[in-house]
């Protein structure tokens, strides 16, 4: 492996990576989504490559009754490590939910949490363009135009406009 830190290699892992086709389709509600595997299949050879060891391991779990099943609700965290230099790592916490009638809320939540990571962490898109709704909504039969956007905020009530001081601090959990 190279002397590359673990930032060079997650850059080297984004640069190679370029997205993740959802090859999922939810009949109930009629939708596609990018699976956990589909995730995972893109990512794993970057991964082995570049060097960079991923250790999920779940930090909290609850359960709470909901109308037609349980929500179980989790904090995964994921350690980061270069594989050559085992201090040079990060962790993360990624909260997550999955709604179950059965015993399988907290696997829905964990492939929620890992998907989430993975794709945000190495910042994978999922190859679709989100403005294609537009052309969804043209071709459909609903009746009513789209919601036109909020206005933007004045300069004076935007953050952008706030001080810098006052968004410089930097705390730890």
């Amino acid at each position: 492996m190279s002397e590359k830190n673990l930032a060079q290699r997650i850059l080297s892992v984004m640069s190679e990576v370029q997205g993740v086709t959802k090859k999922g389709f939810n009949n109930f509600h009629k939708y596609s989504y990018a699976k956990e595997s589909d995730y995972i299949e893109a990512i794993r050879p970057a991964l082995i490559k570049h060097g960079i060891v991923v250790i999920p391991s779940l930090v909290s779990e609850r359960s709470e009754p909901q109308n037609d099943g349980m929500l179980t609700s989790i904090v995964m965290k994921f350690t980061v490590i270069n594989a050559d230099n085992i201090e040079d790592k990060f962790e993360t916490h990624i909260p997550a939910q999955g709604s179950d009638k059965g015993d399988k809320g907290v696997y829905k939540a964990i492939t929620g949490a890992k998907k989430y990571f993975v794709s945000n962490t190495f910042l994978i898109p999922t190859n679709e363009d989100a403005e294609d709704d537009a052309s969804d909504f043209a071709s459909s039969k609903q009746s009513k135009p789209p919601v036109a956007a909020a206005p933007v905020k004045k300069a004076e009530e935007s953050v952008a406009s706030k001080p810098v001081q006052q968004f410089s601090k930097t705390t730890s959990p």
